[in-house]
């Protein structure tokens, strides 16, 4: 099922995976998510999905949506990242589990890049620094996938990842203080 939800400042695409579709492969979600990642010229291309900016998956638990996040994340490192390469991109993909974070309100980047991928401050100031680089003739792309919203504690659950982290601007990867 596809959704468009509209708030005051953002618009975003949401996917809800049925139950029955457990076992079956992905793909009509996958092509969705293609579409999404597509920029204009590409075959897979459809305004109506790429503009939207933000994308949500959401289904009951065992519907498939962590499966769906791992087939992403292949998709976007073999394939995705290929492609963009050929056109002088280059694409960070910063895959978030949520719930060992302690500020997943403010401070997402900064703590997954910590956490997860145990990088010093210094390693995450120099990624900071290519992906800001405005005079670099490489253009970055940053790619943010939450995985395990519904698992965060429940002071965190009700509220907009996006919106509180300025993820929709390059602010995002300034840490919080």
């Amino acid at each position: 099922t596809l959704t468009i939800q509209r708030s005051e400042q953002l618009t975003f695409l949401e996917f809800a995976i049925p139950v029955s579709k457990v076992s079956k492969p992905q793909s009509k979600l996958m092509d969705k998510m293609k579409a999404f990642l597509a920029q204009p010229g590409d075959p897979a291309y459809d305004e109506g999905l790429s503009e939207k900016g933000v994308m949500l998956v959401h289904g009951p638990a065992g519907s498939g949506k962590t499966l769906f996040c791992r087939e992403l994340e292949y998709y976007i490192l073999k394939n995705y990242y290929e492609e963009q390469k050929k056109k002088n991109k280059t694409v960070v993909l910063v895959k978030s589990q949520l719930p060992i974070l302690q500020k997943p309100l403010t401070d997402l980047f900064w703590e997954t890049m910590r956490r997860q991928y145990n990088l010093r401050d210094v390693q995450i100031h120099s990624l900071m620094d290519k992906i800001l680089d405005e005079n670099d003739e490489e253009d970055v792309e940053v790619i943010f996938l939450l995985d395990s919203y519904d698992e965060m504690r429940p002071e965190f659950r009700n509220k907009n990842l996006f919106t509180t982290n300025n993820l929709g601007s390059k602010h995002c990867l300034h840490p919080a203080i």
